[in-house]
Parts: structure tokens; sequence; C-alpha cells
């Protein structure tokens, strides 16, 4: 092999540090791409739990106005059966 050609004791020495660098690196993202799913799953959660909450409060309000529908029907009749026995 010509003296050219032929890798020489310190380019092995970097690349090899390039490599461990790099296999480094790919770690490091491998974990904060972890994290991020983690935190994106905890994200889904508590938005799946909201959505749920959100459904019930809007079924209690619905019966609420329900109620109050009905109350004020009973209302306007007991208001209607006293004005019709003053007059």
């Amino acid at each position: 092999m010509h003296a050219c050609t032929r890798p020489t004791h310190a380019r092995a020495q970097v690349e090899m540090a390039q490599r461990t660098e790099h296999s480094l690196r790919i770690d490091e993202a491998t974990a904060r791409c972890r994290e991020l799913q983690d935190m994106l799953t905890q994200q889904r959660v508590a938005y799946d739990m909201l959505l749920a909450s959100r459904s019930n409060l809007e079924g209690e309000c619905s019966a609420t106005e329900q109620e109050l529908k009905k109350l004020a029907v009973q209302l306007s009749k007991l208001v209607g059966v006293g004005a019709c026995g003053v007059g």
C-alpha cells in the first residue's frame, strides 16, 4: 500500500475521536427524543383528561339548564295562577 493512501496513526485517532463524538451525540439525541416522547405522552393524557372534564361539565351545564327551564315554566304557572286569582 502506498504511504499516501495508508491511514496514519494520528488520522486513525482523529477518526476514532470523531466516531466517539458522533456516537455520543446520537446517544444524547436518542435520550432527548425519549424525554420529548414522554412529555408528549403526558401532555396527551392531560389533554384527554381535560376533554373528559369538559364533556362532564357540558353535561352538567345542560342538565342545569334543563332544570332551570323546568323551574321557569313552573314559576310562570304559579305567577299566572296568582295573577288570575287577584283579578
